[in-house]
């Protein structure tokens, strides 16, 4: 195996709460559900031969006898309670029922006792849930990213009710799923400490507020604008920057479009580089502001951000212009925007009812903002925290990267994506050739169809089991970023179990801990790591620069800006401006290289998936970082293999590499196969389950994911921890199952501990990029990259 390098960074992701927040001192146990399973399997077993013997007597019978005796055989049959008449008719025909009465009964006292102890365990579970989501962390969490359901806290969250499950997700994922969210859950750094938290607004609000105010003529007089019309090849495109919230993540996207020759507008725009408010109007020729104003709603033209990645922050930035306006209104708003984002800032300092107080000074603001200027603001939260915490133990075995590395590297390839752009690229400016227009080529290939055919193919053959075959070692030049991996760790807390559970796999460049930049002594301890960790992936680079589509609306790719610069530009068009794609015919690879001859390496340290960017944006990444992780891990995982339907049951086992588990055990279930509770009572229903669930094999402590048509189905796309045995958790679940096809049942691993918090460890690894033989010479690549 190649040598691999190990990231001076290692992330802990630490849970607000510990496993034994859902104790629940939970009376109903295993044992009792078991034995109530057992009573009616004897009750059943006698059941069947009585009606075997009534059967064979019913012939015999006189009339009144066979109908009591056939009533008796579908009571038995439906397990209704027997009539006193058809077990005097059975007597009387010398069938002797006393053991079948006796175990009926028996069964009548087990389920009695199941179904109150299952209704004390709910009101019980109920209250410690309460308790826990008070918790200071859990409770400043929630104020933010709920507030509505914080202020319903004290009212009654019955087992299966729409708040109930609220409540129980938000503990189990406090306890068990450690994520970065406010104080959900805190990150810690090895060498750092990030025992801080932070607090912003979303620039979604200064991004929409200007969008709003660059259509009015007066509103802004020194905002600069710049055209989205260029002339690719011999065609006019538009390419139209947006940037929508998506269940609380900013997606930013640059979508092209070709034009019609004949377009009048678009000829216009193509030749325009951009400028104030005045030049607009004028170039309108006599069209008069709505001509400008058109251009600006359809994003033909769109106003410059009066903020960069290291400048104040957006709304600072946009407010204070917006003081200096002449308009009464958008000044007024500017004052708002300005107190709001100040309040932003406040909020990750404030705890308890002053916490909530300063959110609805923010929500009051947004809403008078929102009025004031007459713009539709998302209605998601708007307010983006994180918390750090000191650092933790990072793991509990010292041969994990080691493990990792052998599990991980053999299935690195580089995509078929890369080959694609590749073969354009020779295709359009030949072998050894290069462009100083980048994005005007990335456009260029967004938009053929036989270009979207081949990427299409490429990007389905990168999904099959065996698309790394053959490909691991395929080289990527100097500016590209070589085979890395960040691999999300969860080990157990027993000292005697060594379990280690692989969650996930990210690229390792460094973006999943470049967001937490602002924490702490981030800025003296973190940033020289990633800055060294950068500096090490590319050491034949003379310069690095972060690539961050939507820095200026992504409050995530925003904080990342301070580990590595961006490119310096006000878009990515002008970013691009004075670097050169060149293909190297001796290692046939691509390289970006700057006008002097440098190499300049685009490194993706956003933490937004590239896969989620589209056109040019799209291609840019797989550029910049064309390494597929095919594992089963990664693949099994996918939310739309994930959530594909299943017709029967399946059941994988638990799988391990080494030390490592790759997979819980795993069962796939039609939602039609599953156990419904109808009008049978929650003790019935319970013993049943625990029939189903023993039969199946499956734990009582799981993980649940209930799937259906829609993969990211916000109801249900994180997994929820589940006892079989708790009425209030399984209520939880169980309502959710309607419209669904697909249950997905999985063990809960590691083990949930008691005082100890579930800690997730993010180790990152780097290997040397494949090279199959010496770079070529820089001048000669500069030289061709001037032609």
């Amino acid at each position: 195996m190649t040598q691999y390098a190990v990231a001076p960074f290692t992330m802990s992701r630490i849970a607000s709460l510990p496993g034994e927040a859902l104790h629940f001192d939970q009376q109903l146990t295993t044992d009792l559900l078991e034995e109530g399973h057992r009573l009616q399997e004897q009750v059943d077993s006698i059941s069947r031969q009585v009606a075997d013997a009534v059967h064979v007597l019913i012939p015999t019978c006189s009339e009144g006898d066979r109908r009591a005796l056939l009533r008796l055989r579908r009571d038995l049959h439906n397990r209704r309670p027997l009539t006193t008449v058809g077990l005097e008719a059975a007597e009387r025909h010398g069938l002797d029922l006393e053991k079948l009465v006796q175990r009926r009964a028996a069964v009548t006292v087990s389920r009695a006792l199941i179904a109150k102890l299952a209704d004390e365990d709910s009101t019980r579970a109920e209250e410690r849930v309460r308790e826990a989501l008070r918790t200071p962390d859990v409770a400043d969490a929630l104020r933010l990213l709920s507030p509505g359901f914080f202020e319903a806290l004290g009212k009654p969250s019955p087992a299966g009710s729409k708040r109930g499950r609220s409540a129980l997700a938000f503990t189990s994922r406090a306890a068990l799923k450690p994520s970065p969210l406010s104080t959900l859950t805190r990150v810690a750094v090895d060498g750092a400490n990030l025992d801080d938290r932070v607090s912003t607004l979303s620039p979604v609000v200064a991004s929409t507020v200007l969008r709003e105010l660059a259509t009015r003529r007066h509103a802004l007089p020194t905002l600069q604008y710049r055209s989205a019309v260029r002339a690719t090849g011999e065609r006019l495109v538009a390419s139209v920057e947006t940037a929508e919230m998506t269940h609380g993540a900013v997606v930013f996207g640059r979508h092209p479009k070709r034009l019609h020759d004949a377009d009048s507008d678009a000829a216009l725009l193509s030749t325009w580089v951009g400028g104030t408010a005045d030049e607009l109007l004028r170039l309108t020729d006599g069209g008069g502001w709505p001509r400008a104003a058109r251009w600006i709603a359809s994003g033909a033209v769109s106003a410059v951000p009066p903020w960069t990645h290291d400048s104040r922050r957006p709304e600072s930035a946009l407010g204070e212009l917006m003081l200096r306006s002449a308009c009464t209104e958008v000044a007024a708003a500017g004052a708002l925007l300005l107190q709001v984002g100040r309040d932003a800032q406040t909020l990750a300092s404030t705890s308890g009812p002053s916490r909530s107080a300063v959110l609805r000074s923010i929500q009051d603001g947004l809403q008078q903002l929102a009025s004031e200027l007459d713009i539709d603001l998302p209605r998601q939260r708007l307010v983006n925290e994180d918390a750090g915490a000191v650092s933790r133990p990072t793991t509990s075995s010292s041969d994990l990267p080691g493990s990792l590395a052998a599990l991980v590297r053999p299935t690195l390839f580089r995509s078929r994506v890369y080959d694609v752009i590749k073969d354009a690229f020779v295709a359009a400016h030949g072998s050894g050739g290069a462009t100083h227009d980048v994005l005007g080529f990335l456009t260029e290939c967004s938009l053929s169809r036989p270009f979207r055919g081949a990427l299409q193919a490429a990007r389905t053959a990168d999904r099959t089991a065996d698309a790394h075959v053959g490909r691991t070692g395929l080289p990527v030049g100097a500016t590209t970023a070589p085979p890395t991996i960040s691999a999300f760790v969860q080990t157990a807390h027993a000292h005697d179990d060594r379990t280690a559970v692989v969650n996930q796999l990210m690229p390792g460049v460094g973006g999943v801990v470049a967001r937490f930049c602002a924490l702490g002594d981030a800025p003296s301890t973190l940033v020289p790591m990633i800055t060294g960790w950068v500096e090490q992936l590319y050491p034949d680079a003379d310069d690095v620069r972060s690539v961050l589509p939507g820095v200026d609306v992504n409050p995530l790719q925003r904080a990342a800006a301070a580990a590595v610069p961006p490119l310096r530009g006000a878009d990515l068009e002008e970013a691009l401006l004075g670097i050169a794609l060149a293909h190297d015919a001796e290692t046939d690879v691509l390289e970006f290289v700057r006008n002097d001859g440098a190499l300049v390496a685009p490194v993706p340290l956003g933490i937004v998936p590239a896969w989620t960017f589209e056109g040019p944006v799209g291609l840019l990444l797989a550029l910049v970082d064309p390494w597929i992780d095919g594992s089963r891990i990664t693949r099994e995982s996918n939310p739309i293999r994930r959530a594909g339907r299943t017709e029967r049951v399946e059941r994988h086992p638990r799988r391990t590499d080494r030390s490592l588990v790759t997979r819980r055990q795993t069962w796939r279930l039609p939602v039609d196969s599953i156990p419904v509770q109808g009008n049978s009572t929650p003790g019935d229903f319970l013993t049943a389950l625990h029939g189903w669930r023993t039969a199946n094999g499956m734990p009582d402590e799981v993980f649940v994911r209930i799937h259906g048509d829609d993969p990211f189905d916000a109801d249900t796309r994180k997994p929820m921890w589940m006892r079989f045995s708790s009425w209030y958790t399984v209520s939880a679940v169980w309502a959710l199952l309607p419209g669904r096809h697909t249950l997905e049942v999985q063990e809960s691993l590691p083990v949930r501990s008691g005082a100890e918090r579930a800690v997730e460890h993010v180790i990152t690894l780097g290997w040397p990029r494949p090279t199959p033989g010496p770079l070529r010479a820089r001048h000669e690549v500069a030289v061709e990259s001037r032609r």
